[in-house]
């Protein structure tokens, strides 16, 4: 029989639930992990300078998206040592025990892309986490048209419960006068919140053309 760990903090999601997770979870993100948007965005240079230098039939697809990982998960290592950890299928995690553990993860137009395993569809349901003693929240990186955006975000049973972009978050911690986060707009339920695969956009636009 599996061992399934539900996370309780947020399995009776109400207003102020959610108001205290977001502070709570932000202001942790402005505190400590302020380094992460850098570190990200000097990860994608390195990356496309490397890649600028090889000849294109060196230049493998997806090829990006593993480097960028590699050199963030080699950043996190150095400068988060006391919270880095690594877990299944090379995958690595920021751990706080007892507090969160933080998924660093490629995103698309700033949402999950499709979870593809079941461990992946668990985590994002609260369930089966790596590390059973605390929520996992994502911390998702999206590169487009040359510009790099981070985004906080938690996810229960599926569904986004709340996001925020790291400007965001580093702009209220710098503002001394803003003692009340109010909490972002949040997802519909009712609403798809991964991004759709591009066959299925390719699929949806050619039955409209027809």
């Amino acid at each position: 029989m599996k061992n399934i760990t539900n996370v309780s903090l947020f399995s009776d999601s109400t207003s102020s639930e959610e108001q205290k997770s977001y502070e709570t979870m932000t202001l942790f993100a402005g505190k400590v992990l302020h380094q992460l948007p850098q570190m990200i965005r000097e990860s994608y240079a390195e990356t496309n300078d490397e890649l600028e230098r090889l000849p294109p039939h060196a230049r493998r697809r997806n090829s990006r998206p593993v480097r960028v990982n590699e050199k963030i998960s080699q950043k996190c290592a150095n400068i988060y040592p006391e919270y880095f950890s690594e877990v299944a299928n090379g995958k690595f995690l920021l751990h706080v025990p007892g507090f969160a553990q933080f998924h660093i993860v490629k995103t698309n137009k700033g949402k999950l892309p499709p979870r593809r395993t079941q461990q992946a569809r668990n985590e994002v349901c609260q369930q089966n986490l790596p590390f059973k003693d605390c929520p996992i929240l994502h911390i998702g990186h999206d590169y487009q048209y040359g510009h790099v955006s981070v985004t906080l975000m938690l996810y229960n049973r599926g569904h986004c419960i709340w996001s925020c972009s790291f400007s965001d978050i580093l702009s209220n911690q710098n503002n001394e006068s803003s003692q009340n986060i109010s909490l972002p707009q949040v997802c519909n339920a009712a609403k798809e919140v991964f991004a759709k695969p591009k066959a299925h956009i390719q699929k949806k636009n050619t039955e409209k053309a027809v």
